[in-house]
């Protein structure tokens, strides 16, 4: 083998490099990004950009998220000042939420009595449900003021 051909076979692989130009090629962060770049095969290339453009687009509809969480605290009616209207309506929601609670509770205690009258007439004690005061007069369903015991 002629040195003639080791030098064409050589050469693509020895490079002479200026050290002051390279360094400052280092320096920055594209210029080693990109010499790390062509390295890596299209594909891979091409799958980052994406999931790059995935993770950007997530983290934007996080940030979304986050702001919808912080506006439902309080009602979008209501400004962070304090003025009375602000006021107002919070008081408004407190009353909301205080019927709230009470409709739950007499829906609550209207399960327990069915279920408890329901136990009852299947047990065979409807005698229970026909009981008197103490003073001989039939007595009133306080839920329905119907009159238990009076068949007129």
């Amino acid at each position: 083998v002629t040195l003639k051909i080791l030098r064409s076979i050589s050469k693509p692989l020895i490079t002479i490099v200026d050290a002051s130009v390279a360094s400052a090629a280092l320096s920055q962060s594209k210029a080693r990004t990109a010499i790390i770049d062509t390295g890596v095969s299209n594909q891979l290339l091409s799958k980052v950009r994406e999931t790059r453009k995935i993770y950007r687009n997530a983290r934007k509809r996080r940030e979304e998220i986050d702001r919808e969480i912080e506006n439902r605290v309080m009602p979008k009616s209501f400004v962070a000042t304090d003025s009375d209207e602000n006021i107002e309506l919070l008081q408004h929601w407190i009353e909301e939420l205080d019927g709230f609670q009470t409709r739950v509770s007499n829906f609550q205690d209207s399960i327990i009595s069915s279920r408890g009258a329901a136990t009852l007439l299947a047990s065979g004690e409807s005698d229970y449900m026909m009981m008197t005061d103490d003073d001989g007069g039939d007595k009133i369903d306080t839920d329905t003021d119907d009159i238990i015991g009076d068949d007129s």
